[in-house]
Parts: structure tokens; C-alpha cells; sequence
């Protein structure tokens, strides 16, 4: 992390590690460590890791988390649900998720339905929607 404009420069130290993703039949598994707090959240359906990934070891070793994902995809006819767990660790404040979620896709090609809830705080975050994903 440098800083052009300023006169005198201090060091942050972040990185991110992410496993090249497992997968064994209709079983995917992701992991991640990285500098600063996991802070996962999930937009037009996906679930993202890292949306503050520069921490600074450098200042506090525990400044680290880690986080991981894992997917169960069915194959039911056309019919193709997936259940997901996703967790992750931020040591530096000890804050935990445990999202669990489902989701399936719905009469258009392109439309999946997604819900989840994280475990240890239900009430303030569940989510569901309706999304579109285009791949070309």
C-alpha cells in the first residue's frame, strides 16, 4: 500500500489465498485466507469473499481471516437445486458467519431462486430473490 502524495510513507502488509476450487462429483469446495475481515456478502446471486481484503498484518498478525464454501448440486431431471454452507473466521474481533442457503432454477433459462440465512444471526441476515445469470 504507497501513498504518491504523501510525504512520509507507512507500510500495510494484505494478501489473499483462494484454493482452486474442489470438485468431486456434484460436491464443490472453495477456501480463502486473506488479510482483513472476511466480509462476505452476496449480490446478483453470488456470494463473494474479500470485499475488504487489505488488512494489515503488519500491525496486528491476527488481523486474518478465513473462510470457505461448500455446495451440494443435484441433479433431479430438470430439476437441479443446490444446497450451500458457506462460514468464515475474522481472528482479530473473533466475528463468525455460518450462511446456509438454497437455490434452484426456475421456468426461464437464466432465473434462479436463492435463499439463505446465516446461522448465528437469523434476524438480521436471511435473504431471498429472484436472479438472472446470462453466460456466453
Amino acid at each position: 500500500d504507497y501513498d504518491f502524495g504523501a510525504t512520509t510513507q507507512t507500510m500495510t502488509l494484505g494478501f489473499l489465498v483462494k484454493s482452486n476450487g474442489w470438485v468431486a462429483g456434484p460436491v464443490s469446495v472453495d477456501l480463502y485466507v486473506g488479510s482483513g475481515d472476511y466480509n462476505t456478502f452476496y449480490t446478483n446471486g453470488a456470494r463473494k469473499f474479500g470485499a475488504v481484503i487489505i488488512g494489515d498484518v503488519l500491525a496486528d498478525v491476527k488481523d486474518i481471516s478465513v473462510y470457505g464454501e461448500a455446495a451440494l448440486d443435484l441433479a433431479m431431471g430438470d430439476f437441479k437445486p443446490s444446497i450451500t454452507g458457506a462460514a468464515g473466521y475474522y481472528f482479530l474481533d473473533g466475528s463468525k458467519e455460518l450462511v446456509l442457503g438454497l437455490s434452484f432454477p426456475v421456468l426461464i433459462d437464466g432465473f434462479n431462486f436463492e435463499a439463505g440465512v446465516d446461522v448465528f444471526d437469523p434476524a438480521d441476515t436471511w435473504f431471498a430473490g429472484l436472479y438472472y445469470n446470462y453466460e456466453f
